[in-house]
């Protein structure tokens, strides 16, 4: 956003802006008409974050230049604006090369740079061909704000070819082009730009509310200002944007109001349970405020959580903090730090500076608590944080490396989440549940240059840059700090358990049946025998390492589902896979069918993925019965109970369940893996998908040619083609699609054979 002969200009990022905060919005409004000034604050992350950006757009330069193609590069410069560049950028096009770079565009008052403009034969003004956008983007996933950016792009460049581009692509960081076909987000961006234009020309009031951008944001310290100022609902511990708005709405809009407010008091759309909390947290902070110091209460102990969950302490603990870089490269990040520390060894530091040092730093850190657990049974591996147990997770499935370990340690609930234990058991007067704002409880002291997880990822990016060994001494000073932290936390917890609890009992080993030890012994040996020796992608590796595709797919699911079992149904209502906070609709009795119930319950507004269908209740870990019909505008499902559960308590919380069983799948492919292994032939088709053949088709000979083509393609390009067979390549379900049809149907009345081949953008 910029002032320009007495012109504001904008540009799609202000777009995205407005989406992401209207407040940010008025921000830059003002600091645009000299009103404001921008805060001049150093951000080092944001910094990092802009450079890795540029690496991959360079990067993804240098491979175009290395494949030979025309380049005309624009971009602006001292002596040329942003009119004279837009019209460069026609003049390239006009002239046809192959990619423009740095298109600058200006038109109707909004302005903007695409990344490049790629050349399709596609009829437009300008000859024979027209152009489209790619956009680099350093997320591994496309994001709504990519699609705003590629429609403005799109429209500007459509003006100048006389015919407007279908389709757009994000080339992600992990440099694979996703297309966003523009026909299905024009709408919303022409209704996104009407509603920035109004609220631009109104100049509407608006507040600060947090949101993702804020740790990006110029102006974070200015709305944090605001809302100590505000006394603001926002600071309130674990408050949501929607109670936030039901608070305000019932009169109590402030921090202050909130804690001086009847504990028993009833709002529509809010369970007494959840006011209940949101009061209690916010007098507590007000009381912390007042006194200058934290002060916290204990919960109501629940079997199985808070100080119920905490175990016993054992000479072989561990504590694990880890550190990522996300930014490492464009295709993904980088864990390079398992810190550990141990009562009597101290700190010690995994590392890892490439891809091939974090499996080592993994499977390191799996096998030496193995190692423990050999001299220490009843030892516990303790973290804050949920990140450090994903992490685990994902690098297991990333290396497809010590599986069978990392079950063990999952199943025998190896782990602890120490934050997790201190929400279920206490509640302080704290405006995050974070570390760093714990501390002062049990009285810890850091003293570490580097001061946050931000902070270390700048240092090890610095490292990097210039192999300054106290870059890294920083960064494992600041994790041993936390390692530190964890550990006092943990001390002050034990202090605090009440005597008298029993301790939890450790889980006992699962024993398989000898029949499916059996089973997965065979697997094992069969994998082995086809992977080994074979090169990575030749079809005997692939057939070994299909044998455990289901295995690995079905894990994150069942981790889900054991995850929410352990959560509370005010947790679940975060979940946007479950419904949480159920109520029996009042004096109203079940309905009879058959021998069944049918239940009608309510719940408060949320986010969720249940439909008609099975659904588990998380208290029980089993079936609740079967949701009939849910309606989301009243709050209200219909659930129907079979006579196995009458008597039993109403569920306070609905769960998915678990995968599906795919036992016949894993059947097959061991029968295919043992067909390939013993070279008897028995699944030729499937071997040939294995070894990527050519299809063969009834009636086409292996000369004649076949050709893919996108379904974006023209059908006279489709029918000129010299090939009597066809593949239409387009997103799944593109032969359902009225176009995908219309094409097929063209292809096969002028004698042409089709198929459709899915094209996958992962």
């Amino acid at each position: 956003m910029r002032l320009q002969s007495n012109q504001i200009l904008y540009s799609p990022s202000d777009l995205g802006n407005f989406v992401a905060c209207e407040h940010l919005t008025q921000l830059d409004l003002a600091v645009a008409l000299g009103e404001n000034t921008r805060p001049n604050i150093s951000n080092a992350y944001v910094d990092l974050i802009k450079r890795k950006g540029e690496e991959h757009e360079q990067g993804f330069l240098e491979a175009l230049r290395a494949e030979g193609h025309g380049i005309a590069e624009i971009g602006l410069s001292e002596d040329r604006g942003f009119a004279a560049a837009a019209e460069k950028t026609a003049a390239a096009m006009r002239a046809g090369a192959k990619y423009v770079y740095q298109a600058v565009f200006l038109t109707d008052g909004w302005h903007g740079i695409a990344d490049f403009l790629e050349r399709i034969d596609r009829p437009s003004a300008l000859g024979d061909w027209s152009y489209q956008v790619l956009d680099t983007k350093l997320a591994r996933h496309p994001r709504p704000e990519h699609a705003l950016q590629l429609c403005f792009y799109s429209h500007a460049l459509g003006l100048i070819q006389g015919i407007a581009p279908e389709t757009a692509y994000v080339v992600l960081g992990t440099r694979n082009r996703f297309p966003i076909r523009l026909a299905n987000v024009s709408a919303y961006f022409r209704r996104l730009q009407d509603r920035f234009r109004e609220a631009i020309s109104a100049r509407a009031q608006s507040a600060p509310y947090p949101c993702d951008h804020c740790p990006m944001c110029s102006y974070q310290s200015v709305c944090e200002e605001r809302w100590e100022t505000e006394d603001h609902l926002v600071r309130v511990a674990g408050i949501r944007r929607d109670q936030v708005n039901r608070l305000t709405i019932a009169g109590l809009t402030t921090l202050t109001a909130l804690a001086q407010a009847r504990p028993d008091t009833r709002l529509p759309k809010i369970p007494a349970a959840t006011f209940e909390g949101l009061h209690d947290q916010a007098a507590l902070q007000l009381e912390s405020q007042q006194d200058r110091k934290i002060v916290y209460c204990e919960l109501p102990v629940e079997d199985g959580r808070g100080f119920a969950a905490l175990p016993q302490r054992s000479k072989g603990d561990v504590i694990l903090d880890l550190e990522g870089h996300p930014f490492f490269e464009p295709a993904r990040g980088l864990t390079f730090l398992f810190g550990v520390l141990t009562l009597e060894d101290g700190y010690r530091a995994f590392w890892a500076h490439d891809y091939a040092g974090e499996r080592r730093a993994f499977e390191e850190f799996i096998d030496f608590v193995h190692a423990r657990l050999a001299q220490y049974p009843d030892l516990h591996v303790y973290h804050f944080g949920a990140y450090e147990q994903s992490a685990i997770k994902q690098l297991m499935g990333q290396y497809a490396t010590r599986e069978a370990e990392v079950d063990d340690l999952l199943r025998r609930k190896i782990f602890v989440n120490l934050h997790s234990i201190f929400r279920q058991a206490l509640r302080a007067g704290v405006s995050s549940y974070s570390l760093k704002k714990l501390e002062p409880l049990f009285s810890f002291m850091r003293v570490g240059a580097v001061r946050s997880g931000m902070d270390a990822i700048v240092e090890y990016e610095r490292w990097r840059e210039r192999q300054d060994q106290n870059s890294l001494e920083q960064i494992a000073s600041y994790n041993e700090e936390d390692c530190r932290a964890t550990l006092a936390l943990l001390d002050w917890l034990h202090k605090l358990r009440p005597a008298e609890l029993l301790w939890p009992a450790l889980p006992e080993r699962r024993a398989i049946s000898e029949e499916a030890a059996e089973t997965l012994d065979a697997r094992q040996r069969l994998r082995e025998q086809l992977v080994t020796g074979a090169e990575p992608g030749d079809y005997r590796w692939l057939a070994g390492e299909l044998l455990e595709y289901h295995r690995r797919e079905a894990r994150p699911a069942w981790w889900w589902y054991f995850e929410r079992c352990g959560m509370t149904p005010e947790e679940l209502v975060e979940d946007t896979e479950s419904i949480g906070c159920l109520e029996a609709e009042e004096n109203a009795s079940p309905i009879p069918q058959k021998r069944s119930l049918i239940y009608t319950l309510k719940f408060p507004p949320q986010d969720h993925k249940l439909a008609p269908g099975s659904v588990h209740d998380p208290s029980t870990g089993k079936s609740a019965g079967e949701i009939l019909e849910i309606d989301d505008t009243t709050g209200t499902l219909k659930l129907r109970r079979g006579p196995k559960l009458a008597g039993t308590v109403l569920p306070a919380a609905l769960i998915p369940g678990g995968p599906y069983d795919d036992s016949q799948q894993r059947m097959a492919l061991f029968r295919l893996a043992e067909s390939i292994h013993k070279g008897d032939g028995r699944y030729p088709a499937l071997e040939a998908i294995l070894k990527r053949e050519r299809p063969r088709i009834l009636g086409l000979s292996a000369s004649q040619p076949i050709h893919t083509i996108d379904l974006d393609k023209m059908k006279s390009h489709a029918l000129a083609l010299d090939s009597s067979y066809l593949f239409i390549q387009g997103p799944p379900g593109a032969g359902k699609t009225w176009a995908g049809a219309r094409l097929i149907a063209h292809l096969l009345k002028n004698g042409k054979r089709v198929g459709v081949a899915a094209q996958s953008h992962k």
